[in-house]
């Protein structure tokens, strides 16, 4: 039975990675996925207030709250492998029609059952009062009151910088900041993407700030720190927010979120029970026998689940680093002015019956084009999925949609969308009911030098 409960339990070879996409965040959607705690936070129709906005009902002053996932991430395990994680999210902290307004709100990921503080702590488990953690917590703070002493200095003028982003190790004090122009009085709606790399234990930061009202993707936020010197084995994530005595609304629209993988602990496999019989001489060999032959059937077949799971990670790569890559893209395009219109993985796969044969095309060096409708356009469309074994990576995926998007040509088809999830690069053209098979097949080269 030990041999057997070992076998079945060696099938298992990866503590579960986490990975959502909640695009539209309503109070039906996220009442099983997140986690409301404090005397502020809630889901609404337009995401998740975690503090709410004035109201008559409410007071918005000195408020905190918070909006964890449900799942607790397994950020490093009983052999010290690390996890990657990357997250991108859209949020809007408004203050109309007040032009004062404090204290702001964060993404960050801290040792359970931590505690949630008010006002310059931004709901993080800080006490403001004595300036020091009360539990362990790592954050990226965007302060929407950047007046307290633990506060930012700028150089050049020996004053608060006021509004910014920064990262936060355990203190309300950032080891690294920037500058943030948000427009919080006419609560322009905000985007942040956040990636950490295990390998290089690299923290990065992006965020859109507004000047001159016009939207800037600011990058190079980033500090290098090892998360296992900081955080315990299993830690809760997700966004915190505070008011002071000057309201506002924090309010987080979408977000995604995923995370690496690794081999699971020894230490959580159960020990093996003793069997019920008593032995004699002629059992006792019989046992040895079976012992014996049995770890030669589990050295062997752990051998191969490892030559596997090698071939599995060499196949796959680093997930994070792509996900990053593709999160780093959607932000990218977005943002961009007539980008196409960015498509799930299961509008597309419907479409196509499920990249079904029958929808096929055709085929190139790529991979295939398939045929496919959308309800909600009510049109059909070629969806381009990129073979896993095509050279064409991530960055020419991105040039693609950048690039063909901006053109127009006789004989370049128009290019109506994009997607990026689980692991597939697929793009959406335009269909030609009575277009040649090269046309569907894209010959872009030609076309693009």
């Amino acid at each position: 039975m030990s041999i057997l409960t070992c076998f079945f339990l060696a099938l298992i070879p990866y503590a579960a990675s986490i990975t959502f996409n909640f695009t539209n965040i309503t109070p039906i959607s996220s009442q099983e996925d997140i986690r409301f705690e404090g005397d502020a936070a809630y889901s609404s129709v337009d995401g998740i207030q975690v503090t709410h906005e004035r109201n008559s009902d409410h007071n918005s002053s000195w408020l905190a709250g918070r909006a964890t996932y449900v799942k607790a991430l397994h950020l490093w395990d009983d052999d010290f492998n690390l996890a990657s994680f990357s997250t991108s999210f859209t949020f809007v902290i408004d203050s109309y029609p007040s032009t004062s307004y404090s204290d702001g709100i964060t993404f960050f990921l801290a040792q359970n059952n931590s505690v949630i503080n008010t006002a310059g702590a931004i709901g993080l488990p800080f006490d403001s009062r004595i300036n020091t953690s009360i539990h362990p917590f790592v954050a990226v703070e965007f302060d929407s009151f950047g007046s307290n002493e633990y506060d930012p200095i700028d150089p050049d003028t020996n004053n608060v910088i006021g509004d910014h982003v920064g990262i936060n190790i355990n203190s309300m004090t950032s080891v690294v900041h920037r500058k943030w122009y948000s427009d919080i009085t006419h609560g322009k709606e905000c985007r942040a993407l956040i990636s950490y790399y295990s390998d290089s234990k690299n923290l990065s930061v992006s965020f859109t700030n507004y000047i001159n009202n016009s939207l800037v993707w600011e990058s190079g936020l980033n500090y290098t720190i090892d998360l296992r010197d900081v955080l315990p084995q299993w830690v809760i994530f997700g966004f915190s927010a505070s008011t002071g005595v000057f309201p506002e609304k924090n309010n987080v629209r979408s977000w995604m979120f995923n995370s690496s993988e690794f081999t699971v602990d020894q230490s959580s496999i159960l020990p093996p029970t003793r069997s019920p019989y008593t032995t004699n001489g002629k059992s006792k060999r019989g046992l040895m026998v079976g012992v014996i032959a049995g770890t030669s059937v589990l050295v062997t077949v752990l051998s191969i689940l490892a030559y596997l799971l090698w071939r599995r990670k060499r196949k796959n790569g680093n997930k994070v680093e792509e996900c990053g890559s593709a999160l780093e893209i959607n932000n990218e395009f977005e943002i961009g002015a007539n980008i196409p219109r960015k498509f799930s993985y299961l509008e597309l796969a419907q479409s196509t019956a499920d990249f079904a044969k029958t929808e096929k095309l055709g085929e190139g060096g790529f991979g295939g084009v398939y045929k496919g409708f959308l309800k909600d356009l009510n049109k059909y469309v070629a969806v381009k999925r990129v073979s896993n074994t095509s050279n064409q990576g991530i960055k020419e995926y991105a040039s693609e949609v950048r690039i063909i998007s901006r053109l127009r040509h006789k004989n370049l088809v128009q290019l109506n969308g994009w997607c990026h999830e689980k692991g597939e690069l697929l793009l959406v053209y335009e269909f030609l009911e009575n277009g040649s098979l090269d046309l569907h097949l894209f010959k872009r080269k030609s076309l693009l030098k």
